[in-house]
């Protein structure tokens, strides 16, 4: 999993372990390579998982379009821009990352990004790859809203003799969360739903 794929609770790893029902969430495993920006979940009650067999790909589907699909994911993009702008810096004091980012979500990214730079890690664009986010519903609970999405970035992990650590493969599913603050949509909460560590149901583009 690259650095962007972190943001759990746990994001000190690669591939996160996947979660084994609706209301339950997961920590990645450990690795020798922390990972950025793709998951933030409290760690599950037990450490036991059920094998799941690989998910069938869903058909591509986009949530109805509406003004606050449009005004939500846009605070969601920008979120996403900033941090991973601090993350190809390392610079987890930006200060743009509290402009869409907010609460433990906001303190998870930074702690991600300063265990990556003191492990030598750096972030890079696949070549020959282009990222894509697909918003396939969003459920409205009063301030707050979560958007069930695929995304594949193309960001890789390097470590400090140019190897790749992480390498960009596969998009994922997330559930991400956004609250409306004083005013302003902020990311506030992520939750990785594929039902197997090695694939998503995610349909391409």
């Amino acid at each position: 999993m690259v650095l962007v794929g972190a943001g759990c609770t746990d994001d000190k790893a690669a591939d996160p372990i996947p979660v084994t029902s609706a209301t339950s969430t997961t920590a990645p495993p450990a690795t020798t390579a922390p990972t950025i920006a793709s998951s933030t979940i409290p760690a599950p009650d037990s450490t036991t998982t059920t094998a799941a067999a690989p998910p069938s790909t869903k058909p591509l589907t986009t949530a109805p379009p509406s003004p606050l699909l449009t005004e939500v994911t846009a605070a969601y993009d920008a979120a996403y821009a900033d941090l991973l702008a601090a993350e190809m810096a390392l610079d987890e004091n930006s200060p743009a990352l509290p402009n869409h980012i907010a609460g433990a979500q906001l303190e998870q990214w930074r702690a991600v990004i300063r265990d990556a730079r003191a492990a030598g890690l750096t972030a890079r664009s696949h070549p020959g790859s282009s990222p894509w986010r697909r918003v396939e519903a969003m459920v409205v609970e009063q301030d707050v809203v979560r958007l069930d999405v695929c995304r594949y970035d193309n960001t890789e992990t390097i470590d400090r003799m140019g190897t790749v650590a992480n390498p960009a493969t596969r998009p994922f599913r997330y559930v991400e969360t956004l609250r409306n603050v004083e005013g302003v949509w902020k990311w506030v909460g992520r939750e990785w739903v594929d039902q197997s560590s090695e694939q998503s149901d995610c349909a391409s583009p």
